[in-house]
C-alpha cells in the first residue's frame, strides 16, 4: 500500500524522508493518513522538516501540514 518514514535524533530534529504510496492507493487519503500518524509519533520533536515539490502535495495533505505550522520556503 505505502509507507512514510522519518529520520530523527529523538529530541530536537526530525526529517520526513520518504512518503511512497502504491499507484492503486494514491488519491484515496492513504498518504495523508500515513503522514498524520508519523507527525503524531514525532509530536515531541521540536523541529520537523519535510522537503518536497509543492505541486506534488495533495490538497488534503496540505490541510494536515498546516495544522503543524509547516511553512513554504
Amino acid at each position: 500500500m505505502g509507507f512514510a518514514r522519518a529520520v530523527s535524533d529523538g529530541k530536537f530534529r526530525a526529517y520526513i524522508e520518504d512518503v511512497a504510496i502504491h499507484k492503486e492507493f494514491q488519491k484515496l487519503g492513504t498518504g495523508t493518513k500515513l503522514v498524520s500518524i508519523l507527525l503524531e509519533e514525532l509530536s515531541q520533536i521540536d523541529v520537523i522538516s519535510l522537503f518536497c515539490e509543492y505541486d506534488l502535495i495533495p490538497p488534503m495533505l496540505l490541510s494536515v501540514l498546516s495544522l503543524y505550522v509547516f511553512e513554504d520556503i
